[in-house]
């Protein structure tokens, strides 16, 4: 009986070693954070919304800037590094009188959300704004951030009242 006992838990241990999804690709874990632990719908719909409006900038800032030639946005969320993110949004801090930064206004404030709203967890931000995208991308026909930003306070105030409707989103 010991002997089926251990194997059973052999089985279980290899069977989760790999990772289900892709979600933990890079953290490696769950990340007890605002979003995860104390968000309502409504507001994780916020913040979904938040997220893919700080990533969509900056695509358009990186393509502008020419680091990039034909990647659309699906192809930027899934090239993504998490350490990307950190060195934009994390580490953009306003300068001192000796080493001024020129960041972005938006940098910011999506610092102090990756920080207050996801503890720091650049993959959960990076995955609130891709399932946000991919839940409206037939609402934005597909089209690009820069083309899509117009509908997206309209998506909010709707998927907001349907959160607050318990019908989540």
């Amino acid at each position: 009986m010991e002997d089926y006992d251990r194997e059973a838990f052999s089985h279980m241990k290899e069977s989760a070693a790999s990772k289900p999804d892709k979600l933990f690709e890079y953290s490696g874990g769950f990340t007890e954070s605002e979003y995860n632990t104390n968000a309502s719908v409504e507001d994780r719909a916020k913040y979904d919304a938040k997220a893919f409006s700080f990533l969509a900038k900056l695509y358009e800032e990186d393509k502008g800037k020419g680091r990039f030639k034909d990647l659309n946005f699906t192809q930027f969320l899934e090239t993504l590094k998490p350490s990307y993110i950190e060195e934009k949004f994390g580490q953009s801090r306003e300068g001192d009188d000796e080493s001024p930064k020129n960041d972005p206004e938006y940098y910011q404030r999506a610092g102090d959300m990756l920080l207050n709203i996801y503890e720091g967890d650049s993959d959960q931000l990076k995955v609130s704004a891709t399932n946000f995208y991919k839940a409206n991308y037939d609402f934005y026909g597909g089209g690009t951030p820069g083309t899509i930003r117009t509908k997206e306070r309209a998506l909010l105030k709707n998927r907001a009242g349907r959160a607050k409707e318990g019908g989540g989103y």
